[in-house]
């Protein structure tokens, strides 16, 4: 009995610290920039493939807008870090942007790299390489006043 309940207190940590939500289990690399468009190395989340495709999609745009890509001309946000308060105040914006898949007209091309996965903790999981063009997505944003013009 002395044992049981510190046993007891391991066994729950250590299943409290496995059954992390799926969506937060996305890895991004970057591979490549030229001529404003970068190239990522996203992996995606979902319940198929196209799910999974979306999902990896967003997170690539997420990054670039709100974290910056390390390693890359970008390494700082396009917006800034405040992701919460920057998309409460721009709600329309981003209410379009990822909801109505607005998106996707700043995808330069966007390949699965790996065949779609199976994961253990439910859901299914691919590799996409994402290209994203910069200078249409930065014209946007500074056409909708989410960010402000360089120099004004």
């Amino acid at each position: 009995m002395r044992y049981f309940i510190p046993f007891l207190v391991v066994i729950v940590i250590f299943f409290w610290g496995c059954s992390s939500p799926i969506a937060t289990t996305t890895n991004i690399s970057y591979l490549s920039s030229d001529n404003g468009l970068i190239s990522l190395r996203v992996s995606g989340i979902g319940r198929n493939i196209e799910d999974a495709t979306s999902n990896a999609e967003i997170k690539a745009l997420d990054m670039l807008l709100f974290r910056g890509i390390p390693y890359s001309e970008q390494k700082l946000p396009i917006i800034g870090s405040d992701e919460f308060g920057i998309k409460q105040k721009n709600e329309s914006y981003f209410q379009k942007f990822y909801q109505e898949g607005r998106y996707k007209t700043f995808l330069v091309s966007s390949h699965p790299v790996t065949p779609l996965v199976k994961l253990n903790q439910g859901g299914k999981s691919i590799t996409v390489d994402v290209k994203i063009n910069i200078p249409a997505l930065r014209r946007d944003l500074e056409e909708f006043s989410v960010i402000h013009k360089f120099g004004y």
